[in-house]
């Protein structure tokens, strides 16, 4: 079900993102789950081993849910930002998840 599609133009800009859930499942895999009130898009940023900062994994998804398969076993933080018309809201707290 889509629940994010807007019917009426925006009148506030994205509240910061929150993770409410994120992990590794499995080997090789990442699950996250976030909301932010009044996003319509959401991007998901990843810093990987290694990386000096975070780069867009998934952009103007509208589902509240990511799942990525085959990453490299390692520590990787996550941030999402919410999105809607009038802009971008603060970005999340970052979330680490360590993948087998």
């Amino acid at each position: 079900m889509i629940d994010a599609v807007p019917t009426q133009p925006a009148t506030h800009e994205p509240n910061q993102s929150v993770i409410s859930l994120s992990n590794s499942p499995a080997a090789g895999k990442v699950h996250l789950e976030f909301d932010a009130l009044h996003a319509t898009s959401f991007d998901v940023l990843r810093k990987g081993p290694g990386d000096p900062d975070f780069v867009a994994v998934a952009e103007d998804i509208i589902v509240k849910i990511y799942d990525a398969t085959g990453v490299s076993a390692g520590s990787y933080q996550y941030q999402i930002v919410g999105r809607n018309s009038l802009g971008d809201g603060p970005p999340s707290d970052p979330a680490t998840i360590i993948v087998a």
